[in-house]
């Protein structure tokens, strides 16, 4: 059975597991939100350009998970510690409290890019798909299969699915490695 979708990988989980009752909805909450914190992977690849008010304070969105390139007006740009620091007249800078973002630079700042890896959305009847499903399905079965046998208090299959779901997460990091490391894409400028 191939599994694309929210409706597809409960049906799994049932003839996988044949456990009658289990809360399938929130034990797959739970897989997702420890799946959250540890899945980067190039599909989850955001780039935004954000307007910078006058108050150069921006608010990042809501499903960054890590940041991994920050530009300010196509400057050369760093991120100060909560500390301060000095910027150089060519330079642009920010530095980061909690979801907001405070901009600083010489002149008029306009634009604020980042690219980000953004959170997995979370599955449900609404949102019954998202890329994680769509191209590593093992990876949600394991980690649900994780929380089914251990809400079923079935440790040896529990194991045994932790096990499956760390192959299924290596599979996923390999991917990303090859993307990542192929094609052209250091500069040395």
């Amino acid at each position: 059975m191939a599994i694309s979708t929210f409706g597809d990988l409960k049906t799994a989980l049932v003839d996988w597991a044949v456990i009658p009752n289990a809360p399938l909805d929130i034990l797959i909450s739970e897989a997702e939100a420890k799946l959250k914190p540890i899945v980067k992977h190039y599909r989850s690849i955001k780039d935004v350009y954000i307007d910078i008010p006058e108050s150069r304070t921006i608010t990042l969105p809501d499903d960054v998970l890590e940041l991994k390139f920050v530009s300010i007006d196509g400057r050369e740009t760093k991120e100060l510690s909560l500390f301060g620091g000095n910027i150089r007249e060519t330079e642009a800078a920010y530095e980061r409290v909690g979801k907001d973002v405070k901009v600083y630079g010489h002149g008029e700042l306009k634009k604020f890019r980042v690219v980000y890896w953004s959170k997995c959305v979370d599955l449900s009847n609404v949102n019954n798909t998202n890329w994680l499903l769509t191209y590593f399905p093992n990876v949600y079965l394991h980690a649900s299969l994780v929380e089914l046998y251990d809400w079923s208090k079935n440790a040896e299959d529990s194991a045994y699915a932790e096990q499956k779901l760390q192959q299924s997460l290596a599979l996923l990091a390999e991917d990303d490695r090859k993307w990542t490391l192929s094609g052209t894409s250091y500069s040395f400028a």
